[in-house]
């Protein structure tokens, strides 16, 4: 039992990781390729335990407003990531526009730009598209849902099979097989 049962569960291991790699990307929510490339599993005991970067539960849950103020530092590194270049406004009121900063300048202008995003995820939320709330990746293989009956239905067929070698071990044993 315990070879089929390893079998089974790094089977789902590796589903669940390609199911959330796969929402991940469906939901669109690979900014910098970190989350998806953090999605790995591991088996301790007979269970199945999925490690992630923290930023994932983000994505799931979302940030809800006015609760807590993001990380500067963090944001700094997304915008870098994702050579998001903070911009300065030029020109009179009447006639704006915006052009990339360099230099010395360009540091205090990510530290401001990443603030303000900051400033704008703690009044409203993350994610605009789910309605700030999340995008409740993590239910692909939560409760409910077609991976957890699938695992189950697996799990039940092993459990059966070892309890037929059991049983009928142990019939013939008494019936003198």
């Amino acid at each position: 039992m315990e070879k089929a049962l390893n079998e089974i569960l790094n089977k789902y291991g590796n589903r669940a990781v390609d199911k959330l790699k796969s929402q991940v990307k469906i939901d669109n929510t690979n900014a910098t390729g970190v989350t998806l490339n953090s999605i790995k599993y591991s088996i301790k005991g007979t269970t199945i335990v999925i490690h992630h970067d923290a930023s994932l539960n983000i994505v799931d849950e979302g940030l809800e407003a006015n609760k807590a103020f993001p990380n500067v530092g963090n944001i700094i590194l997304w915008m870098k990531r994702k050579n998001i270049q903070p911009r300065k406004s030029v020109g009179s009121r009447g006639s704006q526009f915006t052009r990339r900063v360099a230099g010395s300048q360009g540091d205090r202008n990510y530290r401001a730009s990443a603030f303000a995003i900051a400033k704008a995820i703690f009044q409203k939320g993350t994610i605009k598209r789910f309605g700030y709330k999340g995008s409740n990746i993590l239910s692909v293989i939560g409760e409910g849902s077609r991976y957890q009956t699938d695992f189950m239905r697996d799990i039940d067929k092993v459990v059966k099979q070892e309890i037929d070698i059991i049983f009928n071990k142990d019939e013939s044993s008494v019936f003198g097989k």
